[in-house]
């Protein structure tokens, strides 16, 4: 009888996808591989919970555009905008969504990562629960889905965590929890192996959000010259497949 390949859930990067790097050489390097698409990016309009679609899917935008144009309709239909008074109103419209872009565009960029978190996070339970993995891997947006699926309750098996993004999410979101997230890993994950690779020199996820989890829990951190964020020397001196072995051994 042959020996039960590993069984991996892959949860890729921000911009990444299930056929990413990490997960080619996972197989080649002999484990079974379960990547989900999460159909995630910041810009890319052709994937659906990419974070430009949620922001255009939010209403307040659009009710702010549409006030500006009903502005600038009525001032026509009123007879308001004369040669010498069309600038004064032009002026009136950019000086309008200057403001709101001050006051709200923030919130609005947060609002939407959150809903593109939200569905990431689903996505995974999804497969978490079809899956049976052995062992969860997240890269980076991928390991910040990985820590709230933990903090959730569920996933509760071994896990490793890729430069995770947990911190970088929070802030981004506006939610600023990452604290409190800490703490309920804390709490739920003290018989759960739990390992962060996290290479000094990343210039993408800081560093000292893996150093805050690994000192207010029982989560190892191994701190590795691996390349930078994206950590692929992992995956050329097999560091990251004997730590898959030795977590699920």
């Amino acid at each position: 009888m042959g020996i039960m390949k590993k069984r991996i859930l892959f949860i890729h990067g921000l911009e990444g996808s299930p056929k990413g790097t990490k997960v080619i050489k996972l197989r080649e390097q002999g484990f079974e591989v379960v990547a989900e698409d999460m159909f995630m990016s910041i810009m890319d309009l052709k994937r659906r919970n990419s974070v430009i679609r949620n922001l255009l899917r939010l209403k307040e935008p659009w009710l702010v555009l549409a006030l500006i144009i009903g502005f600038l309709a009525v001032s026509v239909m009123e007879g308001w905008a004369t040669t010498s008074n069309s600038l004064w109103f032009a002026l009136c419209a950019i000086l309008m969504s200057r403001l709101w872009v001050k006051l709200r565009a923030k919130e609005m960029a947060a609002q939407a990562m959150r809903n593109s978190f939200d569905a990431c996070v689903a996505i995974q339970a999804d497969a978490v629960r079809a899956a049976k993995p052995d062992v969860v891997v997240g890269s980076s947006w991928g390991g910040a889905v990985a820590v709230k699926l933990l903090a959730d309750g569920a996933w509760h098996g071994p896990t490793i965590l890729l430069a995770p993004a947990a911190g970088s999410v929070s802030r981004r979101t506006m939610r600023d929890d990452f604290e409190a997230t800490i703490q309920t890993l804390n709490e739920k994950c003290q018989d759960i192996p739990v390992v962060i690779f996290h290479d000094p020199s990343d210039d993408v996820v800081p560093f000292a959000d893996s150093e805050l989890m690994a000192a207010k829990t029982n989560i190892e951190l191994k701190s590795v010259d691996a390349g930078g964020h994206r950590l692929l020397g992992l995956l050329d001196d097999n560091r990251l497949a004997d730590e898959i072995r030795r977590l699920t051994a």
